[in-house]
């Protein structure tokens, strides 16, 4: 049932998107349509900004990671109960803001309140976010010889040396 699809999928992917990029659906990129595959070729999903249609392939780079990272949340909705979910780098070639912004959307809508999501990052909106988030933990793992039992510890976060990794 296509309603179903779109108030289950569509929709809170599409709500994702305008919380990370802001603006409002005119200005921001939303699903429009899924184009099925032929023999000839590949299935294709079309996004809209404005009163413009545009191709998957033809978003930017940060887009494109965005919204891999949106639909993979989006089909493992089920997977990710009661689960560590841990992504390396996790970077997405976004601005600072954009960087918190996904953040946010991942860890408030897309987790579930029985798992963890994990991530490490040089990227700096996901370190103030982690920073400034009550619910986040910051923990260094450089420099650490795991060839031995470790005990980690989060980092203190008024501790400026939590910045080191991304700006030495």
């Amino acid at each position: 049932d296509t309603l179903k699809i779109f108030q289950d999928f569509i929709s809170p992917f599409n709500q994702s998107l305008l919380n990370i990029f802001g603006g409002e659906e005119a200005t921001t990129i939303q699903i429009a349509e899924y184009q099925n595959p032929t023999p000839y070729r590949n299935g294709q999903l079309i996004f809209r900004k404005g009163n413009s249609k545009i191709n998957y392939d033809l978003l930017s780079h940060g887009e494109k990671q965005v919204v891999i990272l949106l639909l993979n949340f989006v089909v493992r909705r089920e997977q990710y109960e009661n689960a560590i979910i841990f992504i390396d780098e996790m970077d997405c070639h976004l601005n600072t803001s954009l960087q918190q912004n996904l953040m946010h959307e991942i860890v408030t809508k897309w987790i579930p309140d029985s798992s963890q999501f994990w991530t490490v990052s040089h990227a700096l909106g996901f370190i103030d976010y982690a920073k400034k988030s009550d619910i986040a933990a910051i923990i260094d793992f450089d420099n650490l010889n795991f060839d031995i039992p470790q005990t980690l510890q989060p980092v203190p976060k008024e501790n400026l040396d939590i910045y080191e990794v991304a700006i030495p």
